[in-house]
């Protein structure tokens, strides 16, 4: 979030300097995103109050990191719809981060990202105007990239989560 933040601000900035009115929107639509997302992931996560992997303080479902990262990923990419494979990929990584560090389960990142790329396209499409994006080879290969890690780190995890529970039976 604190990232995220940061661009938030340097988008603001940069529209107020330059005079630039979609870089300006993408940085309100950015802060909004963050916060409602923040909102929503908190009002899921005390309504459903799933644990964490470590049973370390709070609950786990939804991942409030990948919320933040999938929020800022659809903004950004949105804005700047030729490098929107690269925000997500980021995004992507941040929610893998969370699974490597047992912070979370496979599903509170499901469920982050879930909530982060809702508000963040919904939000974004409302305050700002679209821009057309070309399709590239390295935009497909990018998605497709994406597409990918994200399946296979899904599996993995998927399998790695089950053989704990069933060793914690055993």
């Amino acid at each position: 979030a604190g990232i995220a933040c940061a661009v938030a601000v340097f988008l603001l900035g940069h529209g107020y300097v330059y005079d630039n009115p979609r870089s300006r929107k993408a940085g309100i639509a950015l802060i909004v995103a963050l916060v409602v997302s923040a909102a929503a992931t908190e009002l899921v996560r005390y309504a459903i109050q799933l644990p964490r992997p470590k049973q370390s303080s709070g609950y786990g479902f939804p991942s409030g990191h990948t919320s933040a990262a999938f929020s800022l990923a659809a903004v950004l990419g949105i804005t700047f719809p030729q490098a929107g494979w690269l925000f997500y990929l980021v995004a992507l990584l941040t929610g893998v981060s969370r699974l490597y560090f047992r912070a979370h389960y496979l599903v509170d990142v499901l469920g982050g990202a879930l909530i982060g790329v809702f508000v963040g396209i919904t939000l974004a499409k409302k305050l700002i105007p679209s821009c057309q994006a070309r399709v590239t080879f390295l935009g497909s290969l990018g998605w497709l990239t994406i597409l990918l890690m994200g399946a296979g780190a899904g599996g993995f995890f998927y399998a790695t989560e089950e053989n704990i529970f069933r060793h914690k039976l055993a």
